[in-house]
């Protein structure tokens, strides 16, 4: 796990909220390349809200492996997500709930990148 910077700004803390890279939080932390086939990268919102962006290195279709590649992501995404939370929180971890809050498809409906977040 890698936290860093966020390189838009290179060091100068203001980033917005639309920033493409942190979403305004000024840094991100990359989960590194546990998966050949796709990188997960975990960020906070401004209203500590966690979200986990999961970049595929190809186009996901519609074909079996893409699917189970898919759901495996998600499933990572989802433990990333918890795994920020019981960090940094002192509290007993409550139940979290999850929901897509953007995805990135092609003209040919192939996924190349999906964020969830905690709902």
């Amino acid at each position: 796990m890698i936290t860093k910077e966020c390189s838009q700004h290179e060091g100068a803390f203001d980033c917005t909220p639309f920033c493409r890279e942190c979403k305004g939080q000024q840094e991100t932390t990359r989960h590194g390349s546990l998966n050949p086939h796709y990188d997960i990268t975990t960020y906070a919102d401004g209203y500590g809200e966690w979200h986990a962006r999961i970049d595929f290195l190809g186009p996901m279709g519609n074909s079996g492996e893409a699917e189970r590649i898919v759901y495996s992501a998600m499933e990572n995404a989802k433990r990333y997500i918890r795994n920020e939370l019981k960090v940094r929180q002192s509290a007993p971890l409550r139940r979290t709930y999850y929901e897509v809050t953007a995805n990135k498809i092609d003209s040919m409906n192939r996924l190349w990148s999906i964020t969830l977040g905690e709902k």
